[in-house]
């Protein structure tokens, strides 16, 4: 974008004219509007950032084929979540999701050989996807009992029922049988 561009889209801001601040630089940019906004409201509160750098990474995290698998917690720790990110649509990840195997594989595995540091701040989401497994009763990576695969039993009274109802329909048949056939 050009510094003409930049420094009258910087006066709107200075003067309070966000709306047309915003509309400037949907314009110039091609960004959509929630991206424009969100730049816009950025820059009302720090005026020094770089809006070239900005809109380029508003782009390029914000293109409809862009995905992020992302967690977060609290500083201790705890109150972990993990995100799904693909264009847009941003949803949490829960161990009944379509991307929990993905994000399984991310955050569960030990990282052997990172740095301490690095070891130390994953160790929490490694928790967190066993605990959540664990409640969702997932073991394993094999489900039990899922919404559409139950495991039968074998129930030997549930065999033995179908042979009766067999040899009952062949009595039936040979009865009629030979009461056709005398006749």
């Amino acid at each position: 974008m050009s510094q003409s561009k930049i420094k009258e889209i910087q006066e709107f801001v200075h003067q309070g004219y966000k709306l047309a601040a915003v509309k400037a630089l949907k314009d110039a940019s091609g960004v959509d509007l929630k991206q424009a906004k969100d730049i816009i409201d950025d820059l009302d509160l720090d005026n020094t950032i770089d809006l070239n750098a900005r809109i380029a990474s508003a782009k390029s995290h914000y293109s409809e084929s862009y995905e992020r698998i992302s967690a977060t917690s609290d500083a201790d720790g705890s109150n972990v979540h993990f995100y799904y990110q693909k264009g847009n649509v941003k949803e949490e990840v829960t161990p009944g999701h379509p991307m929990w195997e993905r994000v399984k594989a991310q955050y569960s595995h030990g990282w052997e050989g990172a740095p301490e540091d690095i070891v130390k701040a994953r160790e929490p989401f490694r928790k967190a996807v066993l605990e959540m497994e664990a409640q969702a009763g997932v073991s394993g990576g094999k489900r039990e009992d899922t919404l559409f695969i139950k495991k039968k039993s074998f129930n030997i009274f549930e065999g033995i029922k179908w042979y009766f109802i067999l040899a009952l329909a062949a009595c039936i048949i040979y009865m009629i049988w030979s009461i056709f056939n005398r006749a």
